[in-house]
């Protein structure tokens, strides 16, 4: 059932953008969103809020830090990158893979996942990132 309302929603969207001149994606819409994988799931990717930007890169470790916040180290094309959380519970995570469930645990991930981290300047410090967002990639 959730594979339809997905599919429903994707086509909504779809219909709503086409709809504009120009482009087909929305600025902060990632290229392969309405891409359908081989088996024929497509992801509907969280859309961005005012403000934040999008990594893609792959998660290889998180870091909790006392009174719950965490540090995400990721793997880019341009290189190392850290996103830090002042309280992981406050990072929404989603899942497009059927291999990670439950819960978020700190240390380094036995095997590297790809990601999108939707994340926000940090007040007055331009290369910190808050994490707002990670979306486990297939």
């Amino acid at each position: 059932m959730g594979y339809i309302v997905q599919m429903e929603a994707a086509t909504a969207a779809a219909s709503s953008r086409s709809s504009f001149s120009g482009s087909t994606r929305t600025s902060g819409e990632p290229a392969d969103a309405t891409r359908p994988t081989p088996s024929g799931f497509r992801p509907i990717y969280r859309r961005l809020e005012a403000g934040e930007q999008r990594l893609e890169g792959v998660l290889e470790r998180i870091d909790c830090l006392p009174g719950g916040a965490a540090i995400f180290h990721l793997r880019t094309a341009d290189g190392p990158t850290r996103v830090a959380a002042p309280q992981m519970s406050k990072v929404d995570f989603i899942t497009y893979r059927e291999d990670v469930t439950g819960t978020i645990n700190c240390g380094a991930l036995p095997t590297p996942l790809p990601v999108y981290v939707s994340w926000r300047p940090a007040g007055g410090q331009a290369d910190t990132k808050i994490a707002v967002a990670i979306e486990f990639l297939k």
